[in-house]
């Protein structure tokens, strides 16, 4: 699954000088192996919970997304599980990649970790039980959280040295995380004075907006023009995404914004937005599959599987962002969400748990490989029941008894991460032991 020669800090040799190189990483500066584990166990009990939800209510809540429920699986999801896996993985990558010295890195992450999960959890309880304190409580805790590691992320990151693309990806993408809690913050406040605004519903569009076409899209592509190369040993992207069509799709928010809080009715840029978006997603997807599918060593590493069905995800969403129907709204979202972003969230955690292991081991000889911490019969398992229950998901947009069973897929896929990321560790503990 994960060769003992392709270890963490290797690259390709035909990665260009935009990218980081194995002698640039700051493997010193690496935080404690705890530091990344507590976001990444967090996600799996919102993942069950998410699941939960979906097989007990059914499509409705794919469907309609006003709905309290919805609102609630949506916040569970991107916060609880999007949120909690893309920060775990930036707090070892910042200080590796670039250097970056995150302040105090084991309370600071320890609060950011559990201020997250906290109000996720008061933010769905006042989705649900229409509670005004959970709103108050969860907006303020998000808020607290993800501003205080935005804000210092983003100045670590102007102070590196490094010009590395996927550094430049990941600040623009922390400045829309900024953007995504601050519009987050205003909304809580609304539903917990219960005095709506009239400018609610387009504050909830632009919110949406720049959470998923900035925040996580650009982590994802900022993330994968330093992973791939350094993991699975590709070649480096191209140029023409960062220098052409994140400017645009970052200026067509940017104006989305602008005229959103501007009363000018007949002025609707959602569609050119749009397109931005998915012309610059599609062309990641087309160049990253090509990336993937080229590699010698395919069939070896399970977590590519993750990456491709990821990129054939977002590629099948694309043309749904175009439709107004609700139930193609719903086939969206999965596709997207579940696809797209679930898809390498997975990839992510089975390939760093192992890989850090290994790094945090640091042992020259008789180095265990991934297999000895998570096995390929364990992960095989789990990518039939993720790819499955996004597949049952998408099909539930149009019958409900799908959605329910892809509901109770969706949480055993996450019940199974949890299961062998918690195998991982105590293995991991042990040998820590035996080498002592």
């Amino acid at each position: 699954m994960y060769p003992a020669d392709n270890r963490l800090g290797e690259q390709s040799e035909s990665a260009d000088a935009g990218d980081i190189s194995a002698d640039k990483l700051a493997l010193d500066q690496a935080p404690p192996f705890s530091v990344v584990l507590r976001f990444f166990f967090v996600a799996p009990f919102f993942g069950v919970a998410a699941g939960a939800l979906i097989a007990i209510n059914g499509s409705t809540l794919l469907i309609d997304r006003f709905q309290p429920l919805s609102y609630a699986l949506t916040h569970t999801v991107a916060i609880g599980l999007i949120c909690s896996v893309m920060i775990g993985a930036l707090f070892f990558m910042l200080p590796v990649a670039a250097g970056v010295k995150l302040p105090a890195v084991k309370p600071f992450s320890l609060f950011v970790a559990l201020a997250l999960a906290a109000g996720a959890l008061a933010l769905c309880v006042g989705f649900v039980q229409n509670e005004p304190i959970g709103f108050a409580l969860g907006g303020f805790l998000l808020l607290a959280s993800l501003l205080a590691f935005a804000a210092v992320a983003v100045h670590g990151l102007y102070r590196a040295e490094s010009t590395n693309s996927s550094l430049w990806l990941i600040r623009l993408a922390l400045i829309g995380l900024f953007i995504t809690a601050s519009l987050g913050a205003h909304l809580s406040l609304v539903r917990y004075t219960q005095n709506s605004a009239p400018l609610s519903a387009k504050l909830s569009d632009l919110h949406i907006g720049w959470g998923f076409a900035i925040w996580i899209s650009l982590t994802i592509m900022g993330g994968a023009r330093q992973v791939l190369p350094m993991f699975y040993a590709t070649s480096a992207y191209p140029k023409i995404c960062c220098q052409i069509g994140v400017p645009l799709l970052y200026f067509a928010m940017i104006a989305m914004s602008f005229f959103a809080v501007l009363p000018i009715e007949w002025l609707d840029i959602a569609p050119f937005v749009k397109i931005c978006a998915v012309t610059v997603l599609v062309m990641f997807a087309v160049i990253t599959f090509a990336k993937i599918y080229k590699l010698d060593r395919f069939s070896d590493d399970l977590t590519l599987s993750y990456w491709l069905f990821s990129m054939c995800s977002l590629i099948a969403a694309a043309p749904l962002i175009f439709i107004s129907d609700a139930r193609a709204i719903a086939a969206f979202a999965v596709l997207f969400i579940g696809g797209f972003a679930l898809s390498l969230i997975n990839a992510t955690i089975y390939k760093l748990v192992p890989a850090l292991a290994l790094f945090y081991l640091n042992a020259a000889v008789e180095t265990p490989t991934a297999n000895d911490f998570i096995s390929a019969k364990a992960m095989r398992l789990q990518t039939i029941s993720h790819i499955a229950a996004i597949a049952f998901l998408t099909a539930g947009a149009l019958y409900d008894p799908l959605a329910r069973i892809g509901g109770g897929l969706f949480a055993a896929s996450w019940a199974l991460i949890f299961k062998d990321m918690l195998v991982a560790v105590l293995r991991y503990s042990a040998e820590k032991k035996k080498r002592r």
